[in-house]
């Protein structure tokens, strides 16, 4: 009798959502990666059993694991000097330099999450260049 399951995947895995009504460039972490663990825990013997479904990713390991989404947490500063440069139109890759130089290469800094955090604020402010 099983209890508990839990479903591994990769971080990877999922069809990439690219909607084709649209101008824009979308990018997307997901290729449809196969890899799969299954978990199982049984309640009368406490133990649990894995089951490895496909042991195959479909990519390369990431090269620097500090540019994991799940690693990418923008402090209230970051957050703060990310809409500041974002109000001034300042392109994403002046605002990774900038925050590099401030903390000294500390951690890495991602174009792409730069632009999420800074998107909004520029958005607001673009309006007020319409003719």
């Amino acid at each position: 009798m099983t209890h508990n399951q839990v479903k591994i995947g990769c971080d990877r895995s999922g069809t990439p959502n690219y909607h084709k009504n649209t101008s824009k460039t979308v990018t997307s972490r997901n290729i449809d990666c196969p890899f799969r663990l299954y978990a199982r825990e049984y309640s009368k013997s406490i133990t649990w059993t894995l089951t490895v479904k496909n042991p195959e990713h479909s990519h390369d390991a990431t090269e620097n694991y500090m540019a994991h989404p799940t690693l990418i947490n923008f402090n209230n500063q970051d957050t703060s000097q990310i809409s500041q440069m974002s109000e001034l139109f300042l392109m994403p890759r002046k605002i990774q330099a900038q925050l590099r130089i401030q903390r000294e290469a500390e951690r890495s800094l991602i174009l792409q999450d730069i632009s999420k955090q800074g998107r909004p604020t520029a958005r607001k402010k673009s309006h007020l260049f319409s003719y």
